[in-house]
């Protein structure tokens, strides 16, 4: 399922999309994200992550990327 995401990464700013997908297992929330491919005003924009939520505690949120 793509979502838009609208922000900054370091001095550029603009949009993308993100592939995500994930699960829920056992209190924990689980999603995986990819960046597609020149979907946005992030030119050259290549990355992905993860998102992880334990039942009553803050998520935790990873992302590797570079242009």
């Amino acid at each position: 399922m793509p979502g838009r995401v609208t922000g900054a990464l370091g001095d550029r700013s603009g949009a993308f999309v993100l592939r995500h997908t994930g699960g829920y297992r056992d209190g924990v929330a689980e999603r995986s994200f990819t960046v597609v491919a020149s979907s946005g005003g992030l030119a050259g924009l290549r990355g992905h992550g993860r998102i992880r939520w334990v039942m009553g505690e803050p998520g935790h949120y990873e992302f590797d990327y570079e242009f």
